[in-house]
């Protein structure tokens, strides 16, 4: 089975709360200059999107928030929010209320106005249209005795495991570069976040890690061959003479905390494997377990196998922190330990008009909506029982 051989394959669409959809406005006002955009983008990150509408409104990229990250491969609907000062003036000029077109690489039109920016908290739930590619007969019905095992009132039940899109460098096998940062290698952690490339890689940040990685230690040099990029301050940093503390201070805040958020989401998805395998996980859609964090006390019955996890990579709860640095940190927080993927449906398969075998497969389309933070592709996993790839 290929899971995500064409972009439009995974299709994502963004549902906000009720009580989100409540505060947004039809028209800008004083306290109410954030724009509300829905934002359509295909094999796009959330920060390229960010990006790209920024350069479309001719704003700046720091006006812009999300709710949520969103697949790169993927086709995915989200919305972010823009602060435009100047709407709180009455008949001054505003972005643009559409930019770009249906099947454009991004496209964004404005739904209304709001007194405050878009977070986490608006998302009620992601809808997803999956499409498995390169399936026999028989793999499509293990799907669906798989589905029929794991279904219950409320949807198909899966263990709430973090998607391995989570997990940045270690997804390729070159480790986590929280564990080096936690230690006070700034270098090691610099190198694994920007400096080492990964097969998937594409576009600048591929040609960013492979000039990297190919001229580590020759700032000037590399900075001469670089694509522009914000991981570039940290380069010019280096540059300039300065140390790997201050050159992994100089990254977008946002990949200094993805750093940090991959291994603690690793960890956990340590700590739920561990309890299944025990049999301590039990079935019910209550239990939560924390993320690692300093000052967290262990207690059953997840205390002990998050303490194997840490030790294992030869780090501690108390010692989740980043030696002199401000940020990143590692926050706590509980998080369910199973999930339903609610109004699961399988289509019945289908010719798959890309397979190029001799002997033809199938496709099978998946849909299936989640909470916030929950994973699709972990769903894909269970019923396939196969690892998340």
């Amino acid at each position: 089975m290929i899971l995500r051989r064409l972009p439009a394959d995974f299709v994502v669409d963004e549902r906000l709360m009720p009580s989100a959809l409540a505060a947004i406005r039809p028209r800008p006002g004083p306290g109410c200059v954030h724009a509300i955009y829905r934002v359509d983008k295909a094999g796009l990150t959330t920060p390229d999107a960010v990006r790209r509408l920024a350069r479309e409104l001719g704003v700046n990229p720091g006006a812009i928030n999300y709710a949520g990250l969103k697949d790169k491969h993927a086709v995915t609907t989200q919305h972010m929010s823009v602060r435009v000062d100047a709407a709180a003036r009455p008949g001054a000029a505003l972005p643009p209320a559409q930019v770009g077109a249906a099947g454009d690489a991004l496209s964004a039109r404005r739904a209304g106005w709001c007194s405050h920016p878009i977070t986490s908290a608006w998302i009620g739930a992601n809808v997803f249209t999956i499409t498995l590619r390169d399936v026999t007969a028989e793999d499509a019905a293990r799907l669906a005795t798989r589905a029929e095992e794991l279904r219950t009132p409320e949807g198909v039940r899966v263990l709430n495991l973090f998607g391995s899109q989570r997990f940045g460098s270690a997804r390729h096998g070159a480790g986590f570069a929280a564990v080096p940062l936690v230690k006070g290698d700034f270098e090691g952690a610099l190198r694994l976040l920007i400096g080492t490339p990964a097969r998937k890689d594409s576009g600048a940040r591929r040609e960013f890690t492979r000039v990297l990685a190919a001229k580590w230690g020759a700032w000037a040099e590399a900075l001469a061959d670089l694509p522009a990029m914000p991981e570039r301050g940290a380069v010019e940093a280096l540059a300039r003479g300065a140390g790997f503390k201050a050159a992994f201070a100089a990254l977008p805040a946002m990949l200094q905390q993805m750093a940090v958020d991959a291994y603690q989401s690793h960890v956990w998805n340590r700590v739920a494997l561990a309890l299944v395998k025990t049999g301590e996980a039990g079935a019910s859609l209550e239990l939560r377990l924390p993320m690692p964090a300093p000052g967290l006390i262990p207690s059953e019955p997840w205390g002990p196998p998050m303490v194997a996890a840490l030790a294992e990579d030869g780090l501690s709860m108390d010692a989740l922190t980043v030696p002199g640095l401000r940020r990143p940190t590692f926050g706590s927080f509980d998080r369910a330990l199973w999930v339903c993927a609610g109004g699961f449906a399988l289509d019945a398969p289908a010719p798959d008009e890309l397979s190029d075998r001799a002997v033809a497969r199938l496709k099978v389309v998946a849909r299936f909506e989640l909470p916030s933070g929950a994973y699709a592709t972990t769903v894909i996993a269970a019923l396939a029982e196969m690892d998340d790839e």
